[in-house]
């Protein structure tokens, strides 16, 4: 299951059944840090209006950034092998 905190992280949990234990939460854990979006929500969710449409259809978060700077390091590094590669 998938679901939010009052935070704002995204979780991701297992939902287990035992006729001694009942309904219980195994492997819970934090799948994603709260988006910069997150604050930007209605509070209640009007009829007709899910969330859903209140998110921002490219949100900016750090996401973008990361992958632009480890896509140059990538680069970098290809770079540094293929000269490593030639001196040898």
């Amino acid at each position: 299951m998938v679901y939010y905190d009052a935070q704002g992280n995204q979780h991701m949990a297992t939902c287990k059944t035992s006729l001694l234990s009942g309904v219980y939460w195994t492997e819970d854990r934090i799948s994603h840090r709260r988006a910069d979006w997150f604050g930007k929500l209605p509070e209640k969710n009007r009829p007709g209006t899910p969330l859903i449409r209140a998110i921002p259809e490219r949100h900016e978060d750090h996401t973008a950034s990361e992958n632009d700077r480890l896509k140059q390091e990538n680069e970098r590094l290809r770079e540094e092998l293929r000269r490593l590669q030639g001196d040898t």
